[in-house]
């Protein structure tokens, strides 16, 4: 049963704009993450977000039973939850990536599960890595992998380069004064490296150097995955990460930010891309 469920709920994760291979290190990461339980249920879980009581009819569960149930998923960064205008939680699915995965190591614990995932996320990362290669020479493979660009680069507003025209959502400042939520988190990729015993070699990088906004910000305070912070300290943040030589890239998406990730050339994912 376990492999049957955990590579239907591969399936089930690559309805979401970045897709995943289904190699054996995705389904090694996948055990690691999902209970079978867990994982059955994000199977079924129906797309967007859903109040308990429309998930308790859908799962034909008992609602005390299932709000149990999901808390505990959500504490694992398994299942995203959104307060409404009533007060309520509302449910959706977390995709893979980005999402769960940082979420895994975005607390900057150092336990023998934690090295253990840093693992298999080094194999994941190796296997995905060389599919990029294949996928680069057809464009039609790299469209099926990943449609839409996860973030997008944003360029500093100091001392911009001759002839760039940025635009008032590009500006770092403008993103952070858009929002009145704020979050910070220990950078995903840096603790990776460090639990593989290969930390960040740039220096002056503040420890909680992930951003997050809004929704994603009371989510990952919440679920203690980050801590909550001021804007002045946001703006701090990206100023020392600036004086650092870190790129800044945020969510591929117009509007709203859900997250700014100060990254390095030596352990970051986006970055090496």
């Amino acid at each position: 049963m376990s492999e049957d469920v955990y590579f239907k709920l591969g399936v089930r994760l690559n309805e979401n704009p970045v897709k995943m291979p289904l190699v054996e290190s995705f389904f090694k990461l996948m055990r690691e993450f999902y209970t079978e339980e867990q994982a059955a249920l994000a199977v079924d879980f129906p797309k967007g977000e859903h109040s308990l009581q429309d998930l308790a009819k859908h799962f034909k569960r008992d609602e005390k039973d299932l709000a149990e149930f999901l808390e505990i998923m959500a504490d694992g960064g398994l299942v995203f939850t959104a307060r409404t205008e009533i007060g309520d939680y509302a449910y959706s699915l977390t995709p893979f990536f980005p999402g769960v995965v940082e979420f895994r190591l975005m607390r900057g614990t150092d336990t023998p599960k934690d090295r253990r995932v840093a693992l298999i996320m080094t194999e994941f990362n190796e296997t995905l890595e060389s599919l990029m290669v294949a996928a680069a020479e057809n464009p039609e493979v790299a469209k099926e992998m990943m449609p839409q660009g996860a973030a997008r680069t944003i360029t500093v507003e100091t001392e911009l380069p001759h002839g760039k025209e940025i635009y008032p959502y590009e500006k770092l400042s403008e993103l952070v004064n858009q929002e009145n939520s704020f979050g910070a988190s220990v950078c995903y990729c840096r603790h990776h490296g460090y639990l593989l015993d290969n930390p960040c070699q740039v220096e002056g990088i503040p420890t909680h150097s992930c951003l997050s906004f809004g929704k994603a910000a009371d989510f990952v305070v919440d679920r203690k995955f980050g801590k909550r912070i001021s804007k002045e300290e946001c703006l701090k943040i990206l100023e020392d990460a600036e004086k650092a030589g870190l790129i800044h890239n945020t969510n591929n998406f117009l509007g709203s930010t859900a997250f700014i990730c100060n990254c390095c050339g030596c352990c970051c994912g986006f970055a090496k891309m």
